[in-house]
């Protein structure tokens, strides 16, 4: 009896020998730097004014049909996004616009804009909103970054900040 459990015990070693011998290889050594890094992600599209943008511009956004681009360029200029939002819904659903900010938008001053600015950027609730207005004054971009970095990884911080600007 103990014979073919030293047998099974033997070729359990033998297999977790091998195994371990296995993954050693499949590894990269820790100082290789031939490994090919992962691909970047795509730059996002650039943002597009609402006081500046084409007719033709305004259309190839989604949610924009002829009666929501002839509204919008009917009541330039805008002084901010939430005369833009009071702008644009009659003419297009929440959903609608929501998408459409994340390529249509007036970027807003940190220092001064409303909690109501600052939560139609796409992916901005009440708690962010509080925390972006909490770290005010903002002196730089890079202040900007550490606060909100605090809550976000660095990618939405990334994105949040093609929404702001600092005047």
């Amino acid at each position: 009896m103990t014979r073919p459990l030293s047998m099974l015990t033997m070729f359990t070693l033998l297999l977790a020998a091998a195994s371990i011998g296995c993954a050693k290889e499949a590894a990269p050594p820790a100082g290789d730097s031939a490994a090919p890094a992962p691909p970047a992600a795509p730059a996002p599209a650039p943002l597009i004014d609402p006081n500046t943008a084409t007719a033709d511009e305004l259309r190839a956004l989604p949610g924009m049909d002829s009666a929501a681009v002839a509204v919008l360029i009917a009541g330039r200029p805008y002084g901010d996004m939430v005369a833009v939002n009071t702008a644009l819904t009659p003419q297009t659903t929440e959903a609608e616009r929501r998408a459409l900010y994340e390529r249509l938008f007036k970027p807003l001053d940190l220092n001064k804009a409303t909690d109501a600015e600052m939560m139609l950027i796409p992916g901005v609730g009440p708690e962010m909103a509080h925390e972006f207005d909490e770290y005010r004054p903002y002196t730089d971009m890079a202040r900007f970054r550490r606060e909100i970095a605090k809550y976000r990884p660095d990618t939405t911080v990334a994105r949040f900040e093609r929404y702001v600007q600092i005047r």
